[in-house]
């Protein structure tokens, strides 16, 4: 994902592009401003962006209703306690005649179930006499009979195989999931209809919203920031005896200010970002070691969660305030099984358990919300080896590597001419794992001063007796 700008290059007033904004974490860009000053912008932007909604979607192949329930064939998850709109679902009436005389037509059928005046229906199948088929609006039915609508075709038609359609009344909108299986659902409703088979309608659950990342996300609109200056800094770190060192400019870790303090801003991604894991609690019940919850989630046991949400629910009635008894349920008190920071003790993809002395009642078709926040964590890389090179180099490379500089200390035991300023050890040691950014202390050999005299005095002999 790149920058957008909402009205080109913004200038500082020095003249140096500008940055309109970045999308999350990546780096400033498009800002060329290495001498000017910060400036802030709000010419066009503002907004609050698109909204991602996050739906559930399942097909649904079958439909049909006994004793106020509906039961809906399809392959899904949900759980009960969901809003769910269906929709899609056709009803279909077998024809067995079809006439028209002046201004009506008339269709003929065995079962006219689901139909009445009113209703939009598509005539098709009617293979002479075409101008049957179409789109129509009933103006009346005779039950188990006909049914007729307002039209100019003439004649009797052949109808061998047509069909009459219309949208069944089992498509609702808003209606709460009462039972659920991996192969049904059921909604309690009223509505009555002739079974639906073989269809291929849908039924959507709202699972949640991501706003709009004020108008980011959408690019609808932008939302501009202040606009920082750009600098290249060459850290200077101190090498023990060696003094100061200034790493050298292919160092590009720190090449920007403060950029490598946020998550996944190393170039190759040094941090595990920090996320909430979030799942809806439907039911919940204690026995006084044990609390356990029921809710589609990816936790993990040993996971902290929080709940929330969850009320004891009484039902409007005679022992409430008269103003209630027409506001069925009601709830009382929260639930006391609304637990904060508790150790997830087991896990499984529709429910989780915490061990907790808590008790009350058990809670049913309720909609409560758990929690788990996991923290920003390092990803571990593997450390370079740097022993045998010159304390200069050794710095360089774990620059370039990503890895910060500890403690240089200096050791003459084993130091020789030959060896003298060169790295001995490092620790952590190469070879192993560790998150970029992490300080690789380092021992460095480092000849005594009069053995380097010594030495040097050995080399001038030797030359001389060549010559």
């Amino acid at each position: 994902m790149t920058v957008i700008r909402d009205s080109g290059y913004k200038q500082a007033p020095s003249g140096n592009v500008a940055v309109d904004f970045v999308w999350g974490n990546l780096p400033p860009q498009t800002n060329d401003d290495r001498s000017g000053s910060s400036v802030s912008y709000n010419a066009t932007g503002g907004g609050t962006g698109s909204v991602l909604v996050a739906n559930d979607v399942q097909t649904v192949t079958a439909a049909s209703a006994s004793g106020g329930t509906i039961t809906y064939t399809a392959n899904n998850d949900f759980t009960a306690g969901q809003p769910v709109t269906v929709a899609g679902l056709l009803g279909s009436v077998t024809l067995t005649g079809a006439s028209g005389s002046g201004t009506t037509m008339t269709f003929t059928t065995s079962d006219t179930t689901g139909l009445s005046a009113g209703t939009v229906v598509t005539i098709a199948g009617i293979t002479t006499t075409t101008g049957y088929n179409g789109t129509w609006t009933i103006a009346a039915v005779s039950a188990n009979t006909n049914f007729t609508v307002t039209g100019t075709v003439t004649g009797t038609a052949v109808v061998s195989g047509a069909t009459c359609t219309y949208s069944s009344a089992f498509n609702l909108t808003g209606v709460k999931v009462a039972t659920a299986s991996a192969t049904q659902f059921t909604v309690t409703n009223a509505t009555t209809d002739r079974a639906v088979s073989g269809a291929s309608g849908t039924a959507t659950v709202f699972v949640g919203e991501i706003p709009g990342i004020g108008a980011d996300y959408g690019w609808g609109t932008t939302t501009d920031y202040t606009s920082n200056v750009l600098v290249e800094t060459q850290p200077t770190v101190t090498v023990g005896q060696a003094g100061a060192y200034t790493v050298p400019a292919d160092n590009n870790v720190v090449t920007l200010n403060g950029w490598n303090s946020f998550p996944q801003n190393y170039p190759t991604g040094g941090f595990n970002s920090p996320k909430t894991l979030q799942a809806t609690v439907t039911a919940v019940s204690g026995d006084g070691t044990t609390v356990t919850y029921t809710a589609h989630n990816n936790f993990s046991s040993g996971q902290t969660v929080t709940i929330t949400g969850l009320y004891n629910y009484v039902s409007a009635g005679s022992s409430q305030p008269i103003a209630t008894q027409y506001y069925a349920p009601t709830y009382t008190t929260p639930s006391a099984y609304n637990l904060s920071s508790v150790t997830i003790a087991s896990a499984t993809p529709t429910s989780f358990t915490v061990t907790n002395s808590t008790t009350d009642t058990a809670l049913s078709n309720v909609v409560g919300t758990a929690s788990v926040t996991i923290a920003a964590s390092g990803t571990n890389h593997t450390v370079p080896s740097v022993t045998g090179l010159t304390v200069t180099e050794a710095i360089r490379q774990l620059g370039v590597a990503q890895y910060e500089v500890g403690t240089v200390t200096y050791t003459s035991s084993g130091a020789t001419a030959a060896n003298n300023e060169t790295v001995y050890s490092q620790t952590p040691s190469s070879g192993s794992s560790h998150p970029y950014g992490t300080q690789i202390s380092l021992v460095v050999y480092q000849v005594a001063t009069n053995e380097t005299e010594a030495a040097s005095a050995t080399n001038a002999t030797e030359f001389s007796v060549e010559e």
